[in-house]
């Protein structure tokens, strides 16, 4: 089976990639360059998902986290802001449904991946442009 930190690399390369697609806006860095807690948060919400946490509960641990962080709601997402802001911290009825949807293809990937599909560590290390 993959490992969650492996898992949590590919989930975030895939949510990557969608908002680039989705939003405009703030662009997500690369996996290396992501903060080290928000790292943890995608291993941790893998973790979780693994045992049968649905994306609602998930969005709590993740809001959770991010408030831990100094984050609250805004409107868009501003780091720079004192303090930062970011839109998806509101309550899980409130989230626009693409993100409500993301958080669902979330867990389907990490479920997809647990299943242990034909796929190694090696393979699954991949940067989308």
């Amino acid at each position: 089976m993959l490992s969650d930190t492996v898992v949590a690399e590919v989930c975030y390369a895939a949510q990557r990639k969608l908002a680039d697609r989705v939003r405009e806006g703030y662009p997500l860095p690369a996996w290396e360059r992501v903060p080290e807690w928000l790292r943890d948060l995608y291993v941790e919400a893998v973790r979780l998902a693994r045992m049968g946490h649905q994306a609602q509960q998930l969005h709590a641990y993740w809001r959770e986290v991010w408030t831990e962080h100094g984050w609250v709601y805004g409107p868009v997402r501003n780091p720079d802001a004192c303090p930062p802001t970011h839109p998806s911290l509101a309550d899980w009825q409130e989230l626009p449904p693409y993100q409500r949807v993301q958080l669902t293809l979330f867990v389907g990937m990490v479920v997809y991946l647990t299943l242990g599909l034909p796929i190694t560590e090696a393979d699954s290390r991949f940067s989308p442009a």
